[in-house]
């Protein structure tokens, strides 16, 4: 499908595609699929599944034609989803990925437009079986100014390309355009919360050193609980601290199993100062050092670190210059992400300034300060987004209402059905703009840590949603629930988020059964609230606590996609974890845990 040289763009209208029956019901198929690609691009977040239905309804008009989804990876062009009826030799040769460098490509990405082809000349293809096609159109999907998706459409035969028929494949685009838009402002959102989540974990977990200034003389056992707060957020591995003496570097603390009596020798015994880079480059850079992948070549120990497979290094500042190094080893192999690398290095940051003393608890006030303005200002970035997308939906509501008062009486039923579905969407767009404040503001209010009655909670929950659902039977049985230390306002939050989630999903039992029940696990209680409803596809319960993430269609069960999120967030800020438990038509169980001591108020 992919051709050298374009034909010229023709605006006319096809003249052996207009008048015939057959022409007519395609289009009729078209726009119904259309009208169903577009209340989907209104509640669903995966740019995947809405790329299927926008091939459905160009396949609906174009029964003779093939469509790919692309997306950039590095210097390819990927075909992500594409229709079934795409030749195999087409296929194998998309595959691999097609390089920006192609005419076909570069034509889309100069021009930043809509490229509509009459004629492919089949000579210059790039690859076997596109002779085939004698049409073609190229749209790109453009994101902050950027080209984040091209939408391929080829036609079999020869005809030209008609104004209607562009405009199907500009709206289709243009659709898919908004469903990647949304979906780069949800990252953006969930990247900047989950980077100050981790800040203000690690440094919530350094208030401790900061209390224990006038207690702990000795610098290193800041350092070895500096160690035990990193290993407690990182999988298995251990974590060393070196300070130079002379021209050695000498082991000073550390936190976890070397798994190796040969390395700890060694260890022990002290490194020439030239030989460990994973100490020198930080030592005298300043920066972090991390390796994704360690090479044993590193500080020349080789075997004896063989079963260590990521590292990261960072040099520990005292009154602007190196202390020391912090060193942290793991026995897996992981990629460091950009919310590992602000915990280590705020985590080593924050040990430097309590190092110092005094001086360093006025920096970490002073963190704290930028902390606040950093949350104060994605507050307002929040709002921002929300009031420049209320605009546009107060304009949609205005003008579908100005179109059905025009009308009037010469409005027939499908047209009353299709200003009604505008109507429906600009309305769920505005639930869906609710949610997104609702879910910023959760992350960010200070939590009342007091102790709590679950049980009396859990009680005023059910009476609240029985009084709101008084039509149905519900059988509720709720097993003695714990106290707790927690803010009782969000946990309230919680169980109603949770109870009301096992109503919804009982609607459609005869007999709907809610169970409430908690677990004595040592240093925490575990929640669980199990209904008998339609249950969930246990491969997807990884997506259920994300934003904007359903499992079922918004026809069958109505909701924004946040209440889990939001649910999750909670909790991980009270220091406890979430979890859910189904089966297709077998119910679920959803669970969440609190600890029984006291926590610091997590973001």
């Amino acid at each position: 499908m992919q051709a050298e040289g374009y034909g010229e763009v023709s605006h006319d209208a096809p003249p052996s595609l207009n008048g015939t029956i057959e022409d007519q019901s395609n289009r009729l198929a078209a726009l119904e699929a259309f009208v169903e690609f577009t209340e989907a691009v209104g509640t669903q977040s995966d740019v995947s599944v809405l790329a299927h239905q926008a091939i459905r309804v160009l396949r609906a008009r174009f029964p003779d034609g093939s469509v790919v989804y692309y997306e950039p990876d590095g210097d390819l062009w990927r075909p992500r989803v594409w229709s079934e009826d795409l030749p195999a030799g087409v296929l194998s040769g998309l595959t691999p990925g097609l390089p920006r460098s192609l005419p076909a490509f570069a034509a889309v990405l100069s021009r930043q437009e809509a490229v509509f082809i009459d004629e492919l000349d089949a000579v210059r293809e790039q690859l076997a079986g596109s002779e085939e096609y004698g049409m073609a159109a190229k749209v790109p999907l453009m994101v902050s100014g950027e080209v984040c998706g091209i939408l391929e459409v080829g036609i079999r035969g020869r005809d030209r390309w008609g104004e209607q028929d562009q405009g199907l494949v500009r709206a289709v685009s243009r659709s898919l355009t908004l469903a990647l838009e949304r979906a780069s402002v949800t990252a953006q959102l969930e990247a900047q919360n989950a980077e100050l989540a981790a800040r203000t974990r690690a440094l919530g977990a350094f208030a401790e050193l900061t209390r224990d200034l006038n207690v702990h003389s000795d610098s290193l056992a800041l350092v070895r609980t500096a160690q035990e707060v990193v290993l407690s957020m990182l999988p298995p591995g251990y974590a060393v601290y070196y300070e130079l003496g002379g021209a050695t570097w000498r082991l000073a603390a550390q936190t976890g199993d070397l798994r190796n009596p040969a390395l700890q020798a060694v260890v022990d015994a002290g490194l020439p100062y030239e030989q460990p880079r994973n100490l020198v480059v930080p030592w005298t850079t300043g920066r972090p050092f991390y390796q994704d992948h360690y090479d044993t070549h590193t500080d020349r120990l080789y075997e004896l670190v063989s079963h260590v497979n990521t590292t990261a290094s960072l040099a520990v500042q005292v009154n602007d210059a190196p202390a020391g190094v912090f060193c942290v080893a793991l026995f897996d192999r992981r990629c460091w992400t950009d919310i590992d690398k602000v915990m280590l290095e705020t985590v080593v940051g924050a040990l430097g300034l309590a190092i110092e003393g005094s001086h360093g608890v006025a920096q970490l006030t002073e963190q704290r300060r930028k902390l606040t303005e950093a949350n104060e200002e994605l507050e307002a970035f929040a709002y921002s987004v929300s009031h420049d997308l209320r605009a546009p939906v107060r304009h949609i509501l205005s003008f579908n209402q100005l179109a059905q008062v025009t009308l009037g009486d010469r409005m027939d039923d499908r047209s009353a059905r299709y200003l009604r579905h505008v109507e429906q969407a600009a309305d769920r767009m505005n639930t869906l703009i609710d949610a997104i404040l609702a879910l910023s503001r959760t992350s960010r209010q200070p939590l009342r840590m007091v102790p709590v009655d679950l049980n009396a909670l859990m009680t005023a929950v059910c009476a609240e949603l029985s009084a709101v659902d008084s039509g149905r039977k519900v059988e509720w049985k709720i097993a003695r629930l714990p106290m707790a230390c927690g803010d009782p306002e969000t946990l309230r939050l919680v169980l109603t988020n949770l109870a009301s989630n096992a109503l919804k999903y009982t609607r459609t039992r005869e007999t709907p059964q809610i169970e409430v029940w908690s677990e004595d696990r040592s240093v925490e209680w575990a929640i669980m609230i199990r209904d008998n409803g339609v249950g969930f596809d246990p491969r997807y319960s990884n997506k259920l606590f994300g934003v904007f993430q359903r499992l079922h269609q918004q026809h069958e069960f109505e909701g924004t996609g946040v209440g889990l999120a939001n649910v999750r967030r909670i909790v991980s800020r009270h220091g406890g974890r979430v979890w859910a438990e189904g089966a297709v038509g077998q119910g679920a169980t959803f669970g969440f845990t609190l600890p029984k001591e006291p926590q610091a108020a997590g973001a």
